[in-house]
């Protein structure tokens, strides 16, 4: 084999992986919440874009330990379009609106009383997707 032939078929196949991984994106993957217990079922705005992961563990008394994980997401429509698909999908879901956020309120499916998810859409672009557990309810544990 020449040395020619060898650097075009390493660009060949340089060029067929990037086809994939850009049809692979173009194909809209839909974003998921990693690591989530019950907020997994809660849909994700299809425009909204991925920025990261946040979780906390808090108590007031050991026996009592709570944790919280929240997953943040851009978007550029419109905050009221946004609000408009959650209203569609998650039925049953307390709502309250303020001055600069919509904050929708359930409880998770199968979790227990006490046990909630937030979906918070915020005026300006933000998205935050919140679910509230027992520390030990923790995903892997």
């Amino acid at each position: 084999m020449t040395r020619h032939s060898w650097k075009a078929r390493n660009l060949a196949a340089a060029g067929a992986l990037l086809s994939w991984m850009a049809l692979l994106l173009a194909c809209g993957q839909k974003p998921t919440l990693p690591g989530a217990v019950y907020a997994d079922k809660i849909p994700v705005y299809p425009e909204a874009k991925y920025i990261g992961t946040v979780g906390q563990t808090g108590s007031r008394r050991i026996s009592a330990a709570k944790e919280s994980q929240s997953w943040f997401f851009r978007f550029t429509d419109p905050s009221e379009e946004v609000v408009s698909y959650y209203r569609k999908k998650l039925d049953g879901a307390r709502l309250e609106q303020e001055a600069l956020q919509s904050t929708f309120t359930l409880e998770a499916d199968g979790a227990g009383k006490g046990k909630t998810i937030q979906v918070i859409v915020r005026k300006g672009g933000s998205l935050q997707i919140r679910e509230y557990l027992q520390a030990d309810k923790k995903a892997g544990l």
